[in-house]
């Protein structure tokens, strides 16, 4: 007799269309110890607590940055004394900067790489409290019900700072903001303000991408903390 096989079908529609997939069940092996791959609050060494004025003239101008259409749309997260956002195209030499000046952090000053959709979506859901264990390791937003865990990017990528930056500071008054010369750099002619977002500008298609990124990210701590436990 041939032996049967259990399948989870999934089907799911929305902006992006109508999807339908099948995965095999495996029986054999039990469910990976979720609990165990989110961080937790208490190893942070670092956490970053964005200025509720300052949130919502970030999650608007994350997607008018440079690299906002590159894969992972990455972004360095420099959380020192002045906490600052940056940003580059391939291929360019010259950086973006988005200062913080109202935000802060506490713990050990490090930079992180992240994708600004994730970023994004946390600031958009209400979230202000960012804790960071490591470099390499998953971030956590910690609220009172509810929790929001991403993968951060190859801190190698990190961008750091440079004197012929371009600096933008945000105001943290309907998500306007300016845009000013580098230090040392004379301004040349007045750049226009980067809009803020009337509701979402994103395709579906950059919304399954997202879901697609964050399951892939899932799946990356999964085999991970597996890994760890067969070692031990």
């Amino acid at each position: 007799m041939a032996r049967r096989s259990i399948v989870l079908l999934i089907l799911t529609a929305g902006t992006c269309g109508r999807f339908a997939g099948g995965l095999a069940i495996n029986s054999a092996t039990r469910f990976p110890n979720v609990e165990a791959i989110i961080p937790k609050t208490d190893h942070a060494v670092t956490r970053w607590h964005i200025a509720p004025e300052e949130a919502p003239a970030l999650a608007a101008m994350l997607d008018n940055l440079p690299a906002a259409k590159e894969e992972h749309a990455p972004i360095t997260v420099d959380l020192g004394r002045t906490v600052t956002i940056r940003a580059r195209a391939e291929g360019e030499k010259r950086c973006t900067e988005v200062m913080l000046p109202r935000s802060r952090t506490d713990g050990k000053a490090m930079r992180i790489v992240t994708s600004r959709q994730f970023l994004q979506q946390a600031l958009e859901h209400g979230f202000r409290s960012f804790s960071i264990m490591a470099p390499d390791k998953p971030i956590l937003c910690d609220g009172k019900d509810r929790l929001y865990v991403w993968v951060l990017q190859d801190p190698k990528a990190a961008l750091a700072p440079q004197t012929n930056a371009l600096r933008v500071m945000l105001s943290p008054v309907a998500g306007k903001s300016r845009r000013t010369a580098a230090a040392g750099e004379p301004s040349q002619r007045p750049v226009a303000a980067a809009p803020a977002r009337r509701g979402s500008s994103r395709s579906p298609f950059r919304v399954f991408d997202g879901f697609v990124n964050c399951a892939r990210s899932l799946w990356h701590l999964v085999r991970e903390h597996r890994q760890q436990e067969r070692v031990k």
